[in-house]
């Protein structure tokens, strides 16, 4: 698959993989009737979905990529025609927001109500989300910025409440299969919890791709995805659902925030 959004990984190798699952492993567990975590289960989750890691450097099977996304097609099919809730967000929007606003616009004219919103927070640090074309993206005020820090993910479920299906990545991701949504992935090799909850049988579908590359290498997996979408009624697009019926989201002037400026240096932040 050309761009590097599968095949041999662009920056991770085997034992930053590994280590990934060994950290998961290693989380404390704060529900004692959470079911503990071996990192060999981690290990096996990643190869069965990813493919087997034999060398140094760290793939990821494109033929197994493509089947995950015409998988996840399905499930967005299955509840577009149900005229389902569909929330989307991304934690990387140089790489993914154009992959998440092409399939928000494709679930909306498949049926599904995607959930959108103008502006919520701020959340920490100053940064709020923004909604661009349906998709949920964290801002500083000036740019568009990659976000990995729960913060985010717990402001993003306060306010799209709980959609029948979440297509995300990173923490939104993480946190929506926390909180036992039906969950679409895109997680690279290091985000090993969503893998392992897949694996465990989890409704959780996740499509395997390598983080930070351009846009234009994630079309393949876009392609297939939209191909398993059968066309239906374009549905509305319904606001926040914060459950909390006194906070309204304030309205910006314009609908989407300008265009992606990459953050300066320090504007990512490890979780």
């Amino acid at each position: 698959m050309q761009g590097g959004a599968a095949g041999p990984h662009p920056s991770l190798g085997r034992d930053e993989v590994w280590a990934a699952a060994r950290h998961l492993a290693a989380e404390p567990r704060h529900d004692p009737d959470q079911e503990p975590i071996a990192a060999q289960e981690v290990r096996d989750a990643l190869v069965a979905l990813a493919g087997p890691q034999d060398g140094a450097r760290a793939c990821i099977d494109p033929d197994r990529a493509l089947e995950a996304a015409g998988r996840a097609g399905a499930v967005l099919g299955r509840v577009a025609r149900g005229g389902g809730t569909v929330a989307f967000a991304t934690g990387a929007p140089a790489s993914l927001l154009s992959l998440h606003t092409t399939v928000a616009r494709a679930a909306r004219d498949a049926g599904a109500q995607v959930v959108t919103c103008d502006a919520v927070g701020p959340y920490l640090l100053g940064r709020s989300l923004w909604w661009h074309a349906s998709v949920a993206v964290a801002t500083d005020g000036r740019t568009l910025v990659e976000e990995r820090r729960p913060e985010a993910g717990d402001e993003w479920l306060f306010a799209v409440g709980r959609p029948d299906l979440v297509i995300a990545d990173g923490i939104f991701a993480r946190q929506a299969i926390a909180a036992g949504l039906e969950t679409i992935a895109v997680a690279d090799l290091d985000a090993p919890d969503a893998w392992l909850a897949a694996h465990r049988g989890g409704a959780v579908v996740v499509v395997p791709a390598a983080s930070r590359r351009p846009p234009a290498a994630y079309e393949p997996l876009v392609e297939t995805l939209l191909g398993a979408v059968p066309p239906g009624p374009a549905a509305p697009t319904p606001g926040c659902a914060s459950g909390d019926e006194t906070r309204q989201p304030p309205h910006l002037a314009t609908e989407t925030p300008g265009p992606y400026a990459a953050p300066e240096s320090g504007g990512e932040e490890e979780g």
